[in-house]
């Protein structure tokens, strides 16, 4: 008896909790349409739940007091009030599922006008933004690059926010089962803005970008990075030139920028030739003979002063001196690479029969590199641009003649 009474407090306790549970749930307010719909399938899901509990206490709870009952066996009063609280449990939930389905309905209700005026606002503001962008065809004034490029960045996070905002409302009209409202004007606006946000996005790094091209550290301008941009750039306002035909004040901008980058392009092969990354103190002492004067770079260079200095009078003979350069360096790098390649191959000696001596085993991939360097050590030799470094070539082949 002792055990059953345990099992039907145990039983008591656990069928009670499972009810506080769903009733904790019952009580908690729907803050959005898809909190409403969540409290919708719970209340639905409900009924199921609600059939086993009342199941259990039928069998775990009243079955077991009957069988108790047959055997006279008194229940101390802590077990009986726990039973028949739980047993009271399935009216009071009843109760609580009845006031959850009112308050859903009111929430239904609330949110759905909300929804409708969510919707407003939203179709109110994409007329307000048809005549932001529509305004834009009057901005040229590149004194403003700064202020117009925030200004249509802000336009496009207007949108990007719009075309969320529309995703939530096309959700929220599911779960309502309303039809789908369509926004084409998104897509058309955004359209629209693209060209002026790509024109000022332009517009606005070029202004930052020159002033660095010009008057920060030449020695640190990366050339490919630089005629990468110019290039870019040049492309994108060749096209926006075409796709805003008639807006004359982006034209202008259009017109401004191309005009500033042709200017400069005049610059890229002074700044390819001079930073050339195989430009060794050899070659500036070249140019200098040949120049009549010193035109190499220092920390304190800018492309500005290199200008003002007239060294683009120059050209010439450094593009000449880095040309050469560049095949003196290209044969360095591919003598450092071949240096490189024997670093991780593995020499495996192993002990010759009973002789104390050594020997290497595992030679056909060795001696396949031992060939490969070979021909093209001597190919290097052979280059007129090996002379600057033609000892340290020379004792490489030997090098590799003696080991083969």
């Amino acid at each position: 008896a002792e055990l059953v009474v345990a099992e039907l407090a145990a039983a008591s306790r656990r069928i009670s909790d499972r009810y506080a549970a769903i009733y904790e749930r019952l009580q908690q307010a729907s803050s959005s349409a898809e909190e409403v719909s969540a409290m919708q399938a719970f209340l639905e899901s409900c009924e199921k739940q609600l059939q086993q509990l009342q199941a259990a206490i039928d069998h775990e709870l009243f079955g077991r007091l009957e069988l108790l009952s047959d055997v006279q066996h008194t229940l101390e009063d802590e077990v009986v009030s726990g039973v028949y609280t739980t047993a009271a449990w399935p009216v009071r939930l009843q109760q609580a599922a009845d006031g959850a389905e009112r308050q859903l309905e009111e929430d239904r209700m609330t949110f759905q006008q909300q929804l409708r005026d969510d919707q407003d606002t939203l179709n109110a503001e994409l007329e307000a933004w048809e005549v932001d962008i529509r305004a834009l065809a009057k901005l040229g004034d590149i004194s403003k690059t700064e202020e117009n490029a925030a200004h249509v960045a802000q336009l496009q996070a207007k949108l990007d926010d719009g075309k969320a905002r529309a995703a939530l409302y096309n959700s929220r009209e599911e779960l309502f089962e309303w039809g789908i409202t369509e926004y084409p004007q998104l897509g058309e606006l955004n359209r629209r803005l693209e060209v002026h946000l790509n024109l000022w996005t332009t517009a606005v790094s070029f202004q930052r970008s020159f002033p660095v091209w010009m008057d920060g550290p030449f020695l640190e301008l990366s050339p490919e990075q630089v005629d990468n941009d110019v290039a870019t750039w040049w492309r994108q306002l060749y096209k926006m030139g075409k796709a805003l035909v008639g807006l004359e004040g982006p034209l202008q901008v259009v017109a401004h920028v191309k005009l500033k980058l042709e200017e400069f392009k005049a610059h890229l092969p002074l700044i390819h030739a001079m930073l050339n990354p195989g430009m060794r103190e050899r070659h500036w002492r070249r140019v200098k003979d040949e120049a009549g004067r010193s035109v190499q770079p220092n920390e304190m260079s800018t492309l500005h002063s290199l200008i003002a200095q007239q060294v683009g009078d120059h050209l010439a003979i450094i593009q000449e001196a880095s040309e050469t350069a560049s095949k003196e360096h290209s044969l360095e790098k591919a003598l450092d690479r071949m240096l490189g390649e024997w670093k991780p191959v593995p020499f495996d000696c192993v002990e010759y029969r009973d002789t104390g001596t050594h020997i290497l085993r595992g030679l056909d991939e060795i001696q396949s590199l031992f060939d490969d360097h070979i021909v093209k050590t001597q190919a290097m030799r052979g280059s007129p641009f090996v002379k600057p470094f033609e000892i340290r070539m020379r004792e490489w082949e030997v090098k590799l003649m003696s080991m083969q």
